[in-house]
């Protein structure tokens, strides 16, 4: 069975295990014994003798494993060579990995290839793993692991009960969890002191505006294009995000409120001239501006507008028949969306509502 870390392959496993009626050994490997050849096949042997298959186990205890010509030094490949052939008496194994080489040792056996969930799967196994959660709550936490059975339940295991039931917000990012640190250190494995701090600088906002980060940092250019070529960080227009929200959540929890705060001061100086509306986003974050909360709406409001009105242009274009009724609809929108300003303020810090959107390049639009 293969499946990246927090696919479910552990949980699929487990409950295979419980439901087979079937005694069953569970063999661990230890990333300390990997170099070792042969280390894993004592192990197997004295599983084997466990549940009762002594002739196959006194078999492999006899092979010669310091001669090269008989066994390759590796489990794997001994492992494999016993999948492929092994298709009948009483004794089944379950492999567990991360990823298969269709060429590789596990090659030519039956794989069961776990994906990660889908919104909707991930919904419905946040109401199985936390039933009575709240629909928002769910949406926010499944959207957070990103289709990861593991990361959906450790992540679902920090919230508060009244988080849970929608009488109190979600911290966003969500609060890192322990599936989500190891996630984010193997992928960030390798990266500079450099591009470590542009990851922290880009962590405390789902959006940062490119200008001021290249301005603030010398190396931006040569820094950004490997973390691009990782995946780690992408182009929104003329903004950047970390591309994973588990490895954001991570950065962000591993840094002190002392130096997100900093961080949201450099940033809120630094967009003053080339993003205004995001400095005035950061600038919440710093307790800088009592009136940062009413702009940012109308900001919010204006965006609504034009695209309610680029919307209404678009479809007058290509309907010239229904023009009319369309253009009076067109103008009142505008007044009903900027009225929305003081429902959209009172539901600002419920648990139902998504956080407040960040502003985009340049004319105050939030991403979408």
């Amino acid at each position: 069975m293969q499946g990246e870390s927090g696919a479910g392959k552990s949980t699929v496993l487990r409950t295979a295990a419980e439901e087979s009626g079937m005694r069953v050994v569970t063999v661990p490997v230890n990333a300390a014994e990997q170099p070792l050849p042969g280390s894993g096949i004592a192990i197997l042997a004295a599983a084997l003798r466990v549940v009762g298959d002594g002739t196959l186990a006194a078999r492999i205890e006899d092979l010669d494993l310091d001669d090269p010509d008989v066994l390759d030094p590796l489990t794997q490949s001994f492992l494999g060579f016993v999948l492929r052939r092994l298709t009948g008496g009483r004794v089944r194994f379950a492999v567990s990995v991360a990823a298969l080489d269709p060429d590789g040792p596990f090659g030519g056996t039956t794989t069961i290839d776990l994906q990660r969930l889908d919104p909707a799967e991930s919904m419905r196994a946040a109401f199985e793993i936390s039933p009575g959660l709240d629909p928002a709550a769910a949406r926010l936490v499944a959207a957070g692991a990103v289709g990861h059975l593991l990361t959906l339940e450790q992540v679902i295991g920090t919230l508060g009960e009244r988080q849970r039931i929608g009488r109190a917000s979600l911290p966003h990012p969500l609060r890192s969890t322990e599936a989500m640190d190891a996630f984010a250190s193997a992928k960030l494995h390798g990266l500079s002191e450099e591009a470590l701090t542009i990851l922290r600088t880009l962590a405390v906002a789902p959006r940062s505006s490119f200008l001021p980060l290249l301005a603030g940092y010398a190396t931006m250019g040569e820094e950004l294009a490997e973390l691009e070529a990782r995946d780690l960080v992408s182009r929104v227009g003329s903004h950047l995000r970390i591309r994973d929200p588990r490895i954001r959540s991570s950065i962000h929890g591993a840094m002190s409120a002392g130096e997100r705060a900093a961080l949201h001061v450099q940033m809120m100086r630094a967009c003053e001239d080339a993003d205004p509306a995001l400095s005035l986003w950061h600038s919440t974050f710093a307790g800088h501006r009592e009136d940062a909360a009413h702009r940012l709406i109308a900001h919010a409001c204006a965006l609504v507008d034009e695209g309610t009105r680029r919307g209404w242009s678009r479809r007058r274009r290509s309907r010239s028949s229904r023009c009319a009724p369309e253009t009076s609809a067109a103008r009142r929108w505008p007044r009903r969306s900027c009225s929305r300003g003081s429902t959209t303020s009172r539901c600002a810090g419920s648990p139902s509502a998504a956080p407040a959107p960040t502003p985009g390049p340049g004319t105050g639009r939030p991403p979408r």
